[in-house]
C-alpha cells in the first residue's frame, strides 16, 4: 500500500506473508518513505506493529509537525545539521519533535525530519554515514519536499487507519 504520491512524498507499507509465522505476535513487512521518487531505506524488513506506532506516537505526542520558521527557511544542509543536533545531541538531551522516522529506517543510516511554517510542511530525508563516531553528511544525499500541512495530516490519518486495520486483522486471526 502506498499512502501519498511517491514522486512527492509517500509512505510505502506492505505486509509480507512469507516473513511472518502464524504463531508470532509480530507483523513483518516493508515500511519505507518515498520522497521525490526515491525509496528510503532501499528496502528492509520492518516489524510493522512496532514501527508504525513509534512514528504515530511521535506525531501525536509532539503535535507534529513543529513550527520553526528559521529551520524551515534554512538551506537543506543547515537544516539537516541543526535537526540532527536537536534530535541526537552530544549532551543526551534528545528532542524528537522534528523526527519522522522509525528504528529500521535509522538502522539503515537514513534520518528524516518534518517541520512546518504557516500552512506548509518541509520534509527532509538524509542518508548519512558514521566516520570517527560522528555523522558525515553529503549534501547530495539530502532529499527534501514541501507539501501542504493538510496533505500531511491526511496521510498520517490514513497511516493510522491502516495500522488499526492491520492490528484488528491480526487479532481476528489469533
Amino acid at each position: 500500500m502506498i499512502i501519498g504520491d511517491p514522486y512527492k512524498f509517500a509512505f510505502w507499507i506492505d505486509i509480507v506473508p512469507e516473513w511472518n509465522d502464524d504463531d508470532s505476535t509480530w507483523i513483518n513487512g516493508i515500511f519505507c518513505l518515498c520522497i521525490n521518487g526515491k525509496i528510503y531505506p532501499c528496502v528492509a524488513t520492518s516489524t510493522l506493529n512496532s514501527e508504525i506506532p513509534i512514528l504515530l506516537d511521535g506525531w501525536y505526542r509532539y503535535s507534529m509537525p513543529c513550527e520553526n520558521e528559521v529551520l524551515f527557511q534554512a538551506s537543506k544542509m543547515d537544516a539537516v545539521k541543526n535537526l540532527l543536533e536537536i534530535t541526537f545531541p552530544a549532551n543526551g538531551s534528545e528532542d524528537y519533535r522534528y523526527k519522522l522516522s522509525t528504528p529500521t529506517i535509522e538502522d539503515n543510516d537514513v534520518y528524516s525530519f518534518v517541520l512546518d511554517h504557516n500552512d506548509e510542511v518541509r520534509i527532509l530525508v538524509v542518508t548519512a554515514s558514521y566516520d570517527n563516531n560522528s555523522l558525515e553528511i553529503d549534501e547530495t544525499k539530502i532529499d527534501e519536499i514541501t507539501i501542504r500541512k493538510s496533505e500531511m495530516r491526511s496521510m498520517i490519518s490514513e497511516l493510522d487507519s491502516f495500522y488499526q486495520r492491520m492490528i484488528s486483522n491480526k487479532q481476528q486471526c489469533d
